[in-house]
Formats: C-alpha cells, sequence, structure tokens
C-alpha cells in the first residue's frame, strides 16, 4: 500500500513574461529617424545634446527588454538588444552629451571612439543577419541595413570615407526607421488579431531544406 500521507510538492506554473518586441522595435525605429535628422543637421546646434538625452533615457527600457527576452529563452533577441541598450543607450548617449558639453567647455574629445564603436556594432549585427535572412524581408532588411549604416558611419568618423559617407548612413538609418515602424506594427497586430505580412524569407529555412534534401534523397532509392 503506498504511504497515504506522503507529501507530495505543490506543481508551480511560472508565467513567462510578455515578448517586449514590439517596444523594442519602437524604440530601435524612433532613435533611427532621430539619428537620421541629428547627422543631417535637421536638428540644430543642440541636436546632439538633445538625442543624446533621449538614448539615456530609453537605456533602461532597452536594458530590461534584453532581461525579459532571456527569461523567455530566447538567446538571440537577448543578446541583440543587451548590446542596444549598451550601444545606442548608454555609450551613444553618454557620447553625445559628452562631445556637446566637451565643446562648451573647450575640452578636447576624441569622436573616433564612438566611430570604432559603430563599427564594432556594425560588425555584430552583420553576424546576426544570416539569423534573418531565414525570417522574412523586414527583418533581415532591418539587420542589413543597420549594420551597413553603422560602418559607413564609423569608417567616416575615423576618417577612412569621405565625409559623403555621412549623408549615406543617414538616409540608411531613415530606411530602417520606416522598416521598424512596419515592424512595430506587425507586432502589435498579431497581438491585437491583424495581420501585417513582412515577406518572405530571402533564405529557404534550415528546417525546409533539410525536409527538401531528405525528400530528393527518398526520391532517389
Amino acid at each position: 500500500m503506498g504511504n497515504e500521507h506522503q507529501n507530495v510538492p505543490p506543481v508551480v506554473h511560472v508565467q513567462r513574461p510578455s515578448h517586449p518586441g514590439a517596444s523594442m522595435a519602437f524604440i530601435f525605429s524612433t532613435l533611427s529617424f532621430l539619428f537620421w535628422a541629428n547627422i543631417l543637421g535637421y536638428l540644430g546646434p543642440g541636436g546632439s545634446l538633445a538625442v543624446g538625452v533621449v538614448q539615456l533615457a530609453v537605456y533602461g527600457s532597452y536594458l530590461a527588454g534584453s532581461v525579459i527576452l532571456f527569461k523567455r529563452g530566447d538567446d538571440f533577441d537577448g543578446n541583440v538588444f543587451m548590446v542596444f541598450a549598451a550601444f545606442f543607450g548608454g555609450v551613444g548617449g553618454v557620447l553625445n552629451v559628452g562631445s556637446t558639453i566637451s565643446a562648451m567647455l573647450g575640452l578636447p574629445f576624441s569622436p573616433q571612439v564612438g566611430g570604432i564603436c559603430w563599427i564594432l556594432v556594425g560588425v555584430f549585427l552583420l553576424a546576426c543577419s544570416p539569423a534573418t535572412l531565414r525570417s522574412n524581408i523586414v527583418d533581415a532588411g532591418v539587420y542589413v541595413l543597420a549594420a551597413l549604416a553603422l560602418l559607413t558611419l564609423g569608417f567616416t568618423i575615423i576618417g577612412f570615407l569621405p565625409t559623403v559617407g555621412l549623408t549615406v548612413a543617414a538616409w540608411l538609418l531613415f530606411v530602417v526607421g520606416i522598416l521598424g515602424v512596419v515592424l512595430t506594427a506587425s507586432i502589435l497586430g498579431s497581438i491585437i488579431g491583424y495581420r501585417i505580412p513582412l515577406g518572405p524569407a530571402i533564405l529557404r529555412p534550415r528546417t525546409a531544406t533539410r525536409a527538401k534534401s531528405a525528400e530528393t534523397f527518398a526520391a532517389s532509392l
């Protein structure tokens, strides 16, 4: 006979946190438009300081979003937004604020530090791009164009490219901002019940490729 008084541990259901993708995409899109406007001089003399303050303001949201993604087991997006928090929020904000204050005080401030950061983040996004090429056109466009924009911006800042690179980077960021808005709307739509298509995958997903290979192999037997 079993022990009728055996203690059975209660079953605890741990609810995963909701996905912060829509808010993360919206913040990213907003910053892309601000970078575009600031690089082209549309924000006036105080543009860099104002954008830097905004970057520092969204740092916490970026960081919280990345932590939530890690808790959900989403290692890819968690790492991506952790990098975004560090560089688009913290590092970028401090560099913009610091460069403005140093100019006011007449202190030297090396822009090349920021240029190197943007190059490395661009390389990081390029490394992430193969995964998005198997997702959809909008995701792939965001990663690839953002990577090209940051690489162009970084190499221009450190002097490897002519100053026209700033204009090229700015308009690439403008396109990235538009794609970010589309991505935000699509994620929100999936939450509240409407669908915005993001286009097909540029590369065939691995599972589909393997299934096709198995099908071809079976047909040859």
